[in-house]
């Protein structure tokens, strides 16, 4: 098995300084991209996977349409859910308070 960091349909780039989380092809609404991060403990610190690092949020995403939430159904393992349809080259953004930093 090969690991891969970031699901086939998303990339990296790298503009202003920054690298930024974009599509490279048409995602439909309400798709599964990946896990983003686990919570091991209260004692340790949350995992964060490279999909979930270089998700754009917070102040950073106020200047684009938010596409994507952060969903967990135990608290421990989040995953990134696309919230609508997107277009091949994509900005991937959520809103701070749907993710747990």
């Amino acid at each position: 098995m090969e690991y891969k960091p970031l699901p086939g349909n998303l990339t990296l780039i790298h503009e202003s300084g920054k690298y930024i989380l974009v599509t490279t092809q048409h995602i439909s609404e309400n798709v599964n991209l990946g896990i983003t991060n686990v919570f091991v403990s209260n004692n340790l610190p949350n995992i964060r996977t490279p999909l979930g690092a270089f998700l754009t949020h917070g102040r950073e995403s106020e200047k684009y349409d938010y596409n994507c939430c952060i969903r967990s159904t135990d608290l421990r393992t989040f995953y990134l859910w696309t919230t609508r349809a997107l277009e091949k080259g994509e900005i991937m953004s959520a809103r701070t308070h749907n993710i747990l930093l």
